[in-house]
């Protein structure tokens, strides 16, 4: 049971860190942003 538990965590943890990362992508790559926040 925890193992079941434990690996849909970790899926929905990976899928909302990939949405997370496209949607940051876009803003990450925009020149508005100062240049020490790309770091």
């Amino acid at each position: 049971m925890k193992k079941a538990v434990a690996k849909y965590a970790s899926k929905a943890l990976l899928s909302t860190a990939k949405a997370f990362a496209s949607a940051l992508k876009p803003l990450y790559h925009s020149p508005e942003i100062p240049q020490e926040l790309r770091k």
